[in-house]
């Protein structure tokens, strides 16, 4: 069943928080979160499994982190867009990797349940602009999410 692509007067509030919570802390307390630092440390890759850590924990945690900046970009409290960019690389890009079942996919389909509709217009749009613009990187994530929500909207329709 496809959802609405009007969000109820809950949902938007839901949505709204977040941004309002984070856009009124002090700036000290800002300077304390740095959430583009943390994040672009945190993206360099998934944990590995350890003696302490096994590989469900370790997926759990890289999972949860893109839900976290899926959730945070989508509300608008960060932009971090870029990292939707790079998991999307990371999954259906033409690097084999055996992490991408494991990790990856799911990291992507984290984004995709938070983000799908401004994900599909970014797509859309980059392909309005024309390609030419874009850097190949980008145009193959472009592509490879394209491909994915076009798969989406067809396993959905009866």
């Amino acid at each position: 069943m496809r959802q609405s692509l009007h969000p109820s007067p809950q949902v938007s509030i839901c949505n709204q928080v977040p941004r309002i919570l984070y856009s009124t802390l002090r700036k000290s307390f800002l300077k304390l979160l740095q959430l583009r630092p943390w994040s672009q440390e945190r993206w360099n890759g998934p944990d590995r499994p350890t003696a302490e850590k096994n590989a469900d924990q370790c997926i759990r945690e890289w999972v949860s982190l893109n839900v976290l900046v899926a959730h945070l970009t989508r509300v608008h409290a960060v932009f971090l867009n870029t990292y939707a960019v790079r998991t999307f690389h990371r999954a259906f890009g033409s690097d084999p990797n055996e992490d991408k079942l494991d990790y990856q996919i799911p990291a992507s389909a984290a984004w995709i349940s938070n983000l799908g509709e401004q994900i599909y217009r970014w797509c859309r749009s980059a392909r309005e602009v024309g390609e030419e613009t874009q850097r190949p990187q980008t145009k193959m994530a472009a592509e490879m999410a394209w491909l994915q929500m076009s798969k989406l909207e067809m396993e959905e329709l009866p």
